[in-house]
C-alpha cells in the first residue's frame, strides 16, 4: 500500500498488487539496460512511490545502491560528489533535483539519467542529454504502478512523456469517454497490468477513478489520471496539463498548465506559475503569469512574443 496526498487533506492509500510491481521493474530495466554491474543513487524518501525503483530494481538485477546520506537530498554539490566518487550508472532523480546537481556541475558521459515526477522543462532536458549518456523522461501515477509510460530523450527534439511501457495500454478520451483525434487534447486513461486494486476503504473513490476498460480484456479497468495529453501520430504522447487546472475566460476553455510549460521551454526561465486575476467581473479579468529566471528573467514583453508564436491569443498572459 502506498500513500499519496488528497485534495481533502485526507491521504489515498492505493493498493498495488506484487505482479504490478514485477511487470514495472522488469519493464524498466528492459528499457534503460539495467544490470549486476549497474550502481544505483538511492535518493528519493520511502514515502515518495518512486523509490520503489531505485531501491527494488538494483535488487532484482544484482546490482548495487549507494545511498544518500541524511541531510544532503537537497545539495546538488554533495550529489555530485557522492555520483562520482561511487561511479554511479544510474539517478533516478525529479527535474528539481536534476536542476540542482546540473548547477553543481554535473558531467558524467557513462551516467542514465531517469527524470520524473514532475513536468521536464525542454532547456532542462537539453542540458541532462548534454551532460549524461542517455536521459529518459517516465510519466505515471501512483494508481498505475510508478511509471506508466517513458521517452528516450535527444537534445533539441520536443519533451514528451513518450509511449506506454510493456502491458499498458493507453487512451486519450474526451468527457464522454471516447477515444479523440491526434493532436487534439483529451484525458490520459491508463490500463493493462499496472493498475492498483483501488483505494484501501474506500469504495466510492475507487468506483469514480477506475472505470471498466471497454477495449480490454473482460473485467479489466482504467484509471482515470485526470491528466490532459495529446497523442502525436506517432504514439508519444505530449503532456498538457490536469483537468482541474482549467480556467474560463471570455467563453474560452483555457488550460493553465499548458501555458507554464510552455513559458518554462524558455532558456532563462526555470519555472513559472499562471493564475487567473478575476477582477470584478469577466470584463476585468486576466491571465496573470510569474516566472522564476535562471538565472534573471526575461522582458515581460519576450514572453508574450514567445506564447503568441505557440499559443492561441486567448492564452497570452495581459
Amino acid at each position: 500500500v502506498i500513500y499519496t496526498s488528497g485534495s481533502t487533506g485526507r491521504p489515498k492509500g492505493v493498493e498495488i498488487p506484487h505482479r504490478a510491481l514485477a511487470n514495472l521493474l522488469s519493464t524498466m530495466a528492459d528499457h534503460i539496460g539495467a544490470g549486476p554491474r549497474d550502481r544505483w543513487l538511492g535518493l528519493t524518501s520511502l514515502s515518495f512511490d518512486i523509490s520503489t525503483v531505485e531501491l527494488l530494481l538494483p535488487l532484482t538485477t544484482g546490482a548495487r545502491v549507494v545511498l544518500v546520506p541524511e541531510g544532503q537530498q537537497r545539495d546538488g554539490g554533495a550529489l555530485v560528489k557522492l555520483i562520482d566518487a561511487n561511479a554511479v550508472t544510474h539517478v533516478q532523480a525529479t527535474p528539481s533535483s536534476w536542476r540542482l546537481m546540473l548547477a553543481a556541475g554535473l558531467d558524467r558521459p557513462d551516467l542514465v539519467a531517469i527524470a520524473g515526477g514532475e513536468a521536464l522543462p525542454g532547456p532542462l532536458a537539453n542540458e541532462l542529454t548534454g551532460s549524461c549518456a542517455r536521459s529518459v523522461n517516465v510519466y505515471g501515477p501512483t494508481e498505475t504502478t510508478v511509471w506508466s509510460t517513458l521517452a528516450h530523450l535527444t537534445t533539441g527534439a520536443p519533451v514528451t512523456i513518450g509511449r506506454p511501457l510493456a502491458a499498458t495500454r493507453a487512451y486519450v478520451l474526451d468527457a464522454r469517454g471516447e477515444p479523440v483525434p491526434d493532436h487534439l487534447p483529451g484525458e490520459l486513461h491508463l490500463g493493462g497490468a499496472g493498475v492498483a486494486h483501488g483505494y484501501r476503504g474506500r469504495p466510492g473513490l475507487t468506483a469514480r477513478c477506475f472505470v471498466p476498460d471497454p477495449w480490454g480484456p473482460p473485467g479489466s479497468r482504467l484509471y482515470r489520471t485526470g491528466d490532459l495529453v495529446r497523442r502525436l501520430p506517432d504514439g508519444r504522447m505530449e503532456f498538457a496539463g490536469r483537468l482541474d487546472s482549467q480556467v474560463k475566460l471570455r467563453g474560452h476553455r483555457i488550460e493553465l498548465g499548458e501555458i507554464e510549460a510552455r513559458l518554462v521551454e524558455h532558456a532563462r526561465v526555470s519555472q513559472a506559475v499562471v493564475v487567473l486575476d478575476g477582477g470584478t467581473g469577466d470584463d476585468e479579468a486576466r491571465l496573470v503569469a510569474y516566472v522564476v529566471g535562471a538565472p534573471e528573467a526575461p522582458a515581460a514583453e519576450e514572453l508574450r512574443r514567445l506564447l503568441a508564436h505557440t499559443l492561441p491569443a486567448a492564452m497570452v498572459p495581459a
